[in-house]
C-alpha cells in the first residue's frame, strides 16, 4: 500500500483481527508516516472494503528539517 502523503511504499507494522475486521498498523517508508487500515470483510467473499483512518500524524523528521 502507498503513503497517503508522500506516495511511497508502507509496511506493515503489525495487525489483529476483531470479528469480521482485520486491523493493520502501516508505516512509510520513505516519509515514517504511520496509520492504520481497517479492512471489513463483506458477506460476499470477493468484496473487501478498507477503511483508512490516520492513527498518528506524527513522522520522521529528516535531516535538515
Amino acid at each position: 500500500m502507498q503513503c497517503f502523503k508522500c506516495g511511497a511504499e508502507s509496511r506493515v507494522i503489525n495487525s489483529a483481527r476483531d470479528k469480521s475486521r482485520v486491523y493493520r498498523n502501516r508505516e512509510c517508508l520513505g516519509c515514517g508516516r504511520r496509520w492504520y487500515t481497517e479492512e471489513v470483510e463483506n458477506s460476499d467473499p470477493r468484496v473487501t472494503m478498507a477503511i483508512y483512518r490516520i492513527k498518528d500524524a506524527k513522522y520522521k523528521a529528516k535531516k535538515g528539517e
